[in-house]
């Protein structure tokens, strides 16, 4: 295994993410940890293409986990319901790359407890945005290999030993 600039990309985005939501006494930074990991891409183009569907999914999470919470509670049973319903969905919408984080959205926000279910969701969500936004930062700063260059490079170099 080669260690190379995604693999410090993906501990500096945990880090940007766990290190805002502390700074923001955000009540549960892990869940912003969780997202970062989810959302590192290689290159900046492929992390907006993908914050834009991040965001979809955590958006389709946080509704349905929402909805259900208030129709029927937090049963087991409904969390595997809201499950099917978010993967069916994400399917449906060519999102299937970030079901994952749909899920982690739904599941985490249905483990609410009853008291302020609202405010403790809202906050919930906007951690996991948050780790979502700290990956994006991390793909901006440091930027990826240049592939071109690199492949330029190596051509030239085969040419010289042909």
């Amino acid at each position: 295994m080669r260690v190379g600039a995604r693999i410090f990309k993906t501990g500096i985005a945990i880090t940007l993410a766990l290190f805002i939501a502390k700074l923001l006494n955000m009540p549960s930074p892990v869940f912003a940890g969780i997202a970062a990991t989810f959302a590192i891409k290689p290159t900046i183009y492929r992390s907006y293409l993908s914050i834009i569907e991040q965001v979809q999914g955590n958006v389709i999470g946080a509704i349905i986990a929402v909805i259900l919470f208030m129709a029927f509670g937090n049963h087991l049973i409904i969390v595997g319901f809201g499950a099917i319903i978010i993967i069916i969905l994400m399917l449906k919408l060519k999102l299937e790359n970030n079901v994952s984080l749909a899920l982690v959205t739904m599941i985490v926000i249905m483990e609410t407890p009853g008291e302020n279910f609202l405010q403790v969701a809202g906050i919930r969500f906007s951690t996991l945005f948050l780790g979502i936004m700290s990956s994006f930062i991390v793909n901006l700063i440091f930027l990826p290999p240049k592939y071109e260059k690199n492949y330029m490079f190596e051509l030239h170099m085969l040419r010289k030993t042909c």
